[in-house]
């Protein structure tokens, strides 16, 4: 485990800090002023969880979707100013995804629903999002926290929410949905 969190580290986080860490299972740089991580943390097959929450990385670390075995990734307040990138629907193997205090734009990826992994955390709130929740959202079956608050998310609650049989919390509030409560909804 590697915890650097809470610091005052600032800039890319070079090639150099992850060569030889090869059996690190955990990353922690949350609370710092980082800009970037390193192509080379692709090589770090035995991580599970990055939290590099609560920087200014700016843009989107895409690279990261490459770790196909992390089931936890922690993103939130990094000041990305981009859409959603669907690569992220690559991450079958991701618990909880927190994507959350951002300024993401645009619309959620359909490929979002292929993260079937996801049984802890889903949280794409306090961003910039628009139009509707894809129905395939719905096939996250597994989910406990569903969080879409805080976004310009718009239209009709989709019905298939209703097949989060797991779902403990769903938070859709300040957005712009309009219609009526679908009822199957009232059920979970």
């Amino acid at each position: 485990r590697l915890d650097l969190s809470g610091n005052y580290l600032s800039g890319l986080v070079r090639e150099e800090v992850f060569d030889g860490a090869k059996y690190l299972v955990e990353i922690n740089l949350e609370r710092n002023a980082l800009t970037g991580i390193a192509n080379s943390i692709v090589g770090l097959d035995s991580l599970r969880i990055l939290n590099v929450g609560d920087n200014v990385l700016g843009t989107f670390p895409r690279h990261v979707t490459q770790l196909v075995n992390l089931t936890s990734l922690d993103l939130r307040e990094n000041e990305f100013r981009e859409e959603l990138h669907p690569s992220i629907g690559r991450m079958k193997g991701l618990q909880s995804l927190n994507l959350s205090g951002n300024l993401f734009f645009g619309t959620i990826p359909v490929e979002f629903g292929n993260l079937e992994g996801l049984t802890i955390l889903l949280d794409l709130s306090f961003n910039d999002l628009t139009g509707l929740i894809p129905n395939r959202i719905g096939e996250l079956t597994g989910l406990r926290r569903l969080l879409l608050n805080s976004n310009q998310l718009s239209g009709a609650l989709p019905v298939e929410l209703a097949a989060l049989e797991q779902i403990a919390e769903l938070r859709v509030d300040d957005n712009n949905f309009f219609g009526f409560v679908p009822g199957e909804l009232c059920a979970l």
